[in-house]
């Protein structure tokens, strides 16, 4: 499962999942781009 937060919220998202007994990551972000999808 992921969960898109903004980039704000991200530290915030992970503590109060990782409290639910969740294992919680930043695993990257959107950003804007002309070049389509990039997946690095």
């Amino acid at each position: 499962m992921s969960v898109v937060v903004d980039k704000a919220d991200a530290q915030k998202a992970v503590e109060i999942l990782k409290a639910n007994g969740e294992d919680a990551y930043v695993m990257g972000e959107v950003i804007k781009s002309g070049e389509g999808v990039v997946i690095a």
